[in-house]
């Protein structure tokens, strides 16, 4: 892979297979957050910047 190996990986499909998820993907995952991490109201969750921010949007919109 060349230096900037990024800007060649990430074209075409990348982000229709692994970035984004439908709505009841996202719920699923989310509701297994808020469970495995006893997750609440009010609570700050990290969001490790590995996609297009579904997740962290999802736990906002539950406060999270």
């Amino acid at each position: 892979m060349g230096v900037e190996w990024w800007k060649t990986f990430f074209e075409g499909n990348f982000a229709d297979f692994f970035l984004e998820r439908d709505e009841k993907t996202v719920k699923n995952i989310v509701d297994f957050l808020i469970k495995k991490l006893s997750l609440r109201k009010g609570m700050t969750l990290f969001d490790q910047c590995c996609g297009t921010g579904g997740l962290a949007r999802a736990c906002a919109q539950r406060g999270i």
